[in-house]
């Protein structure tokens, strides 16, 4: 079992089918359920091309898996109602992200509505162990967003007691019986907890932030990161007029660097920094946009100033973003700049045209252009 896709108990994936006959598969599936929830439980596997295949269609709402390929042993029955955060996140992998960054962007998503939570009360039933001759027995219970407070449970792993992981987060469980096999502490409980983007260190986040500028502009630009709050946390005071943002729990990947006049208007906040504050919270850039223009509209923010610039890296992942200069030309339209209002490979084209928003594009569009036009 692959143990970086074991980074919390809810994130346990089918195996994939080896020599083993269905009948072997089945009954392995089904070890760590008491006899009595076996015949209802649907057991999953995956074929050697990935694809996934039923072998028993159950009626409980428990889904087993036998182990996998890898060190150690691992099999798991699982909630159904944990399916779309375990989509959510393979998905995430696939375009690359950590097992961290992955469960940040989950935690992103369910708390703005856009994935939905597992069913509270829903178990995991997990058997672990170096070999199959050693396993250990482990039960969890769903309890999305529980505290150590509302619960009274730990929030660390306790060897005589029932404890929280992570808690307050959609992935929330109560944990009964010892660690799982292989869960290390690393990429385990602690990994569970709130972080400013992630465990890396100021430096890797400054490094990340600073990415889309040209190497001459990178040592004097101001480093600033902002929390799933919209708490907003200055890495490294610049000299010159740029902000830099490393990429945040939103999906694909973005890093920028803003003309520092988007982010301060005296006492009436800036349009660029409601942006960011709502984009921190997870919320589709739709509506961001219509709640920004309302904003702009009624006054209680401030418009963005004509010539402004961004440099920003955008794409699904960081390994395919892709770089792009932004400027702003607030309520431009096609006739007044003589740009074009369509992305062009070879021009400038103006984005957004007609509203203060309006902004003329050098490169390719940001990733998720296509779907949030």
């Amino acid at each position: 079992m692959t143990r970086a896709v074991f980074a919390c108990l809810l994130l346990i994936v089918p195996a994939i089918a080896g020599a083993q006959s269905d009948d072997e598969l089945f009954a392995e599936a089904l070890l760590p359920l008491p006899d009595y929830l076996k015949d209802g439980a649907t057991v999953s596997i995956r074929n050697d091309d990935g694809r996934p295949r039923i072998i028993q269609e159950g009626t409980s709402g428990l889904r087993c898996s036998p182990d996998g390929p890898g060190p150690g042993f691992l099999v798991s029955c699982i909630d159904d109602s944990s399916g779309p955060v375990l989509q959510e996140f393979r998905r995430l992998l696939a375009q690359g992200r950590s097992p961290q960054e992955a469960m940040e962007a989950v935690s992103a998503a369910a708390r703005a509505d856009r994935v939905a939570t597992a069913t509270p009360g829903g178990m995991i039933w997990i058997l672990s162990g170096e070999s199959r001759s050693n396993l250990i027995p482990m039960v969890g219970v769903l309890v999305p967003y529980a505290t150590g407070e509302s619960t009274g449970l730990p929030e660390k792993p306790t060897p005589s007691r029932a404890w929280l992981m992570c808690p307050g987060t959609p992935r929330a469980h109560i944990m009964i019986g010892p660690i799982p096999y292989g869960l290390s502490e690393e990429i385990g409980w602690q990994a569970c907890a709130p972080t400013d983007g992630g465990a890396r260190s100021d430096e890797a986040l400054i490094a990340e932030a600073t990415s889309p500028l040209p190497e001459q502009m990178k040592i004097d630009a101001t480093v600033v990161a902002t929390d799933r709050d919209g708490n907003r946390r200055v890495l490294r005071q610049g000299s010159n007029s740029l902000v830099c943002s490393p990429d945040g729990p939103a999906d694909g990947f973005q890093a920028s660097c803003t003309d520092g006049g988007l982010l301060s208007s005296g006492d009436v906040p800036t349009a660029l920094v409601e942006y960011g504050r709502l984009k921190a919270r997870g919320l589709p850039e739709k509506e961001i946009l219509a709640t920004i223009t309302a904003g702009v509209r009624a006054g209680t923010l401030a418009s963005m100033p004509a010539g402004a610039m961004h440099f920003i890296l955008s794409g699904a992942d960081r390994a395919s973003a892709e770089q792009l200069i932004v400027v702003r030309l607030p309520d431009a339209t096609e006739e007044s700049t003589g740009l074009l209002t369509q992305p062009s490979p070879d021009h400038a084209w103006l984005m957004f045209p007609g509203t203060h928003q309006a902004h003329m594009m050098i490169g390719a569009p940001p990733y998720g252009w296509a779907e949030n036009k």
